[in-house]
């Protein structure tokens, strides 16, 4: 079994799960994933998902943390600077 297409999908995310390659790369990688996993054979596939899942949910959490971290500042930004502007800077 060539699982070229599995270990480059799953090179595309650090050991911390962040995705570590550009959008169309990972889409790409993605798409090849899933035309390799559609062909195995029914218990290598279900192995396969569960690992990959596993892998993607982690992905998906450090994605959330870094968006609410990211929506943290930004409000936190907007307020200073409404703050400046009708008080004045200090």
């Amino acid at each position: 079994m060539n699982n070229k297409a599995y270990e480059e999908f799953v090179s595309c995310f650090n050991n911390t799960n962040d995705v570590i390659v550009s959008e169309e790369v990972l889409e790409t990688r993605m798409k090849e994933f899933n035309t390799w996993f559609s062909i195995l054979d029914e218990p290598t596939r279900i192995q396969i998902a569960d690992e990959v899942i596993l892998l993607i949910t982690k992905a998906k959490e450090q994605i959330r943390h870094k968006q609410r971290t990211l929506e943290e500042v930004i409000l936190v930004n907007d307020s200073r600077m409404k703050a400046n502007s009708f008080y004045g800077k200090y």
